[in-house]
């Protein structure tokens, strides 16, 4: 077994070890002159070694924990110099220091059969007992790993499935709300828009309307009071009651067109109306329906009646081009330019 002094040596080698810089052994900064690539299986290869070494180095003869601890102290040293050095130096020097390592771990190979060997020995596999012990033990552990496992698959399982049918359920919900991804409350808050921007155009073009209509009925009134020129020839009596006729025709005009515009959005209210009556009542309906054949045909219906107002009684197919109670301005013009004729 290796004695105290010895193994004292080994904490010291491993404080060592422990205090080289990785980083500027390594220097990844040089690309592909740096020990990056080329150091990175024999570091891993050192470290294996030496947690074997300082594992089991006190079942170990002295001879061998101290060739063990020579080895590393060598390649310890030969880590520092190597990092303590410049760039150039430090690449000049590569290719002895990975030389100087494989040599020490090559060395490695007379001692290292004695500690594989009291490896071997502690965890008892120089019995059939130690075996079966140790094969009991790793049973015991994938028994453990795979319970825990299973354990937590099905809880995942559980909560998979739990979310399948909360989603389930909501894509039902929302199907029998919706159809053709058509929004029934979309529509509902359009049609509830629309009604309060017609409600203002009625009321303008009713007021529009009664405006129209009393400066009409004003108009008249005033001409009644305003007698024609008394005394004058009949050219500039017909002068002047053209010019009534024309100023009445145009205020007719006027309050013909508010007339028709005003009853225009009347009957585009009341399709609204309706419109808002049937998208309310359109959810209640189609979560009626037992099938999804059922539904499609019920909302089918639904918009047909949104789109298919038919008559409201306002409106009965009226064309915009009727002709106007106005005067034209071509007959003005020539009975005018007649006047002027006759008075020259």
């Amino acid at each position: 077994m290796a004695t105290k002094g010895i193994l004292d040596q080994l904490e010291a080698t491993d404080a060592r070890l422990s205090k080289v810089s990785l980083d500027k052994l390594l220097r990844n900064s040089l690309g592909d002159e740096s020990l990056a690539k080329d150091f990175d299986l024999r570091l891993k290869r050192i470290k294996e070694i030496w947690d074997l070494v300082k594992q089991y180095a006190p079942l170990v003869h002295d001879t061998y924990v101290s060739s063990a601890n020579t080895v590393f102290n060598q390649i310890a040293s030969s880590m520092v110099e190597q990092a303590d050095l410049n760039s150039s130096s430090y690449i000049s020097s590569k290719t002895n220091f990975l030389s100087n390592v494989d040599s020490r771990l090559d060395e490695a190979l007379k001692w290292l059969p004695f500690f594989i060997t009291a490896a071997i020995y502690e965890r008892g596999f120089l019995s059939d007992e130690g075996i079966r012990q140790e094969y009991a033990r790793t049973v015991e552990s994938l028994k453990s790993e795979t319970a825990a496992t299973l354990a937590t698959v099905k809880q995942e399982a559980e909560k998979a499935v739990m979310g399948a049918k909360e989603l389930a359920a909501e894509i039902e919900t929302r199907a029998r709300r919706t159809a053709s991804k058509i929004s029934i409350k979309d529509a509902q808050e359009q049609f509830r828009d629309a009604t309060d921007k017609l409600s203002k155009k009625v009321k303008l073009w009713g007021g529009l309307v009664i405006v129209s209509l009393g400066l009409l009925a004003g108009a008249a009134a005033l001409f009644m009071l305003w007698p024609l020129p008394k005394g004058s020839e009949w050219p500039e009596a017909l002068y002047h009651t053209l010019l009534r006729v024309l100023i009445l025709s145009s205020l007719a005009g006027g309050a013909t067109l508010c007339i028709r515009l005003f009853r225009a959005h009347m009957h585009m209210a009341a399709l609204n109306e309706h419109r808002v009556r049937v998208a309310n009542s359109a959810e209640g309906f189609v979560n009626s329906a037992l099938e999804p054949q059922q539904r499609d045909l019920i909302l089918t219906k639904l918009v047909e009646a949104i789109v298919d107002f038919g008559e409201s009684g306002i409106i009965r197919g009226e064309k915009d081009d009727a002709g106007s109670p106005a005067l034209s301005g071509e007959f003005v013009a020539r009975i005018l330019s007649a006047i002027s004729s006759k008075k020259s």
